[in-house]
């Protein structure tokens, strides 16, 4: 069945683009597209769009799947402007926390507000000695143009970036806090992409869709519903048929084929290239460059809800824990395949502290994220419930409340992230946002060497690194407008 109820013997074949994945830059994507006229049809392998920016249900309680906050939602921001320019106000209230985020370090804590002032007042008061420094480095990121940023920062690492400025260890480690949405340690993740992480998750950030995550997708896709666009749900492609070069339709597994001349996957690339298509219409060279790219780690979720008696689970919306200044280690065995069994990073999203929609009265749900290597289900069968709950236990501890409130609780692995969402090795964010592999040829999103094909989200490159939901809306926005351009060339010839 389609979005729209209507049994797949009936529903059209032929369309003007076919979009394979209903993540965040699918939706968008078809929506602008929709919009300026084309027949759409987007094609979801799970029963919801959303991707990893999605919820889910257990005892009352809604969790949010991965996706924490929104960011970019200031006025031109990359999220507000789709909001606004989709109309999305008639389905959605989006919220604001503040503060934003607590940071928590061994010998420093420091909370980020809505207030780029507020913020750098508390860098200030934990690092006196670098109170000249830190205001050159805020006034830097508030101010600075994207032509210089691209020049100055598109070859350097993070930990190049931020020597330029500091000579305080800690202070640095603090500021490499941002890693969590990377996943790679300071000395390979790209200064251009985590300046953009600062502009827009540290210091534009904290936005929320009331009544949970899954209010963002589920109002794109009746955006898009309403304008004319198809959505297919619990159909999963297998095939993307390609003759003489050219893209020629999709086929479902239940054998279902819909034809079209342009293509868009919103999947990751390795499943895009290796399983839709096939290593025989790829070049050699072609595939050896995609398997010698590096995914960002998974995840390990575990999903709480606290029995709330008090107060105690409020306070800011997000707390980032790190038991040691050395996150650099943590990241770097993480890459190799190591697991930290000990779980010294640890993030903690609690938005039904802001959110009274989310869990009915009495409780107050939460989230925990520690970033992890893929593993077999043998070892999650193993150390699942060992790991989580150290996290659990650690995070109880700053909280201030007791592992006995715990109501409800739920483990998340690797395997289940791969399993709702496909993403290679249960990947995070996508590409690891390296120098090397944020240049905009890498993984660029109109295909060169298959025509019609293009990819969108956070497996497409775009010259600046992969990021969240306001960088896969980014994404959608832009590879609309590629299209129409494409297409209006095409009947101009």
């Amino acid at each position: 069945m389609d979005n729209l109820g209507t049994p797949l013997s009936k529903v059209d074949t032929k369309y003007d683009a076919i979009i394979i994945g209903a993540g965040i830059g699918g939706l968008v994507c078809g929506c602008y597209l929709a919009k300026k006229g084309l027949k759409v049809l987007i094609v979801e392998q799970h029963y919801k769009p959303g991707g990893y920016c999605s919820s889910f249900e257990r005892e009352g309680c809604i969790f949010d799947a991965t996706v924490h906050s929104l960011s970019s939602f200031r006025n031109k921001g990359q999220l507000r402007t789709v909001y606004d320019e989709l109309e999305l106000e008639k389905y959605l209230k989006i919220l604001r926390f503040d503060p934003v985020n607590f940071i928590v370090f061994p010998k420093h804590s420091i909370k980020i507000y809505n207030d780029i002032k507020k913020t750098l007042y508390e860098f200030q008061e934990n690092f006196p000695d670098e109170t000249r420094s830190l205001t050159t480095f805020f006034n830097y990121i508030s101010t600075a143009n994207f032509t210089d940023i691209y020049v100055t920062l598109k070859d350097k690492t993070l930990l190049e970036f931020l020597k330029n400025y500091f000579k305080d260890s800690k202070l640095i480690s603090t500021l490499c806090s941002v890693l969590i949405n990377a996943g790679f340690p300071s000395y390979e993740a790209s200064a251009l992409s985590t300046f953009y992480h600062y502009k827009e998750f540290m210091f534009d950030s904290g936005y929320y869709p009331k009544g949970g995550m899954q209010r963002l997708p589920d109002s794109l896709a009746k955006s898009f519903g309403e304008i004319g666009g198809r959505i297919i749900f619990s159909n999963a492609v297998k095939k993307i048929k390609v003759e003489n070069k050219k893209v020629k339709s999709v086929i479902l597994k239940n054998g279902e084929e819909f034809i079209s001349e342009i293509i868009i996957s919103n999947c990751d690339s390795y499943q895009t290239f290796f399983d839709f298509i096939g290593k025989e219409y790829i070049s050699k060279n072609k595939i050896l460059d995609l398997r010698s790219l590096k995914p960002t780690p998974s995840a390990l979720i575990i999903y709480l809800a606290l029995k709330s008696k008090s107060d105690k689970v409020t306070g800011p919306a997000n707390i980032w824990y790190f038991d040691d200044y050395n996150i650099d280690n943590v990241f770097s065995e993480i890459n190799i395949g190591k697991i930290d069994i000990a779980s010294n990073i640890i993030f903690c999203g609690k938005p039904s502290s802001h959110d009274t929609e989310l869990a009915p009265p009495g409780l107050k749900t939460m989230f925990l994220i520690s970033l992890v290597p893929y593993k077999d289900f043998g070892f999650w069968e193993e150390k699942s419930e060992i790991i989580s709950e150290r996290m659990v236990k650690k995070m109880c501890e700053i909280l201030g409340v007791k592992t006995t409130d715990i109501a409800t609780k739920e483990i998340a692995t690797p395997l289940t992230l791969h399993k709702y969402t496909r993403n290679y090795k249960g990947s995070s964010f996508g590409l690891g946002a390296t120098p090397p592999q944020i240049r905009r040829d890498v993984l660029p999103q109109r295909c060169p060497f298959l025509k019609g094909l293009y990819l969108v989200g956070h497996w497409s490159t775009g010259g600046a690194g992969q990021g969240g939901v306001s960088f896969s809306a980014a994404s959608g926005r832009n590879l609309a407008k590629l299209i129409m351009k494409d297409i209006e060339e095409t009947i101009n010839i």
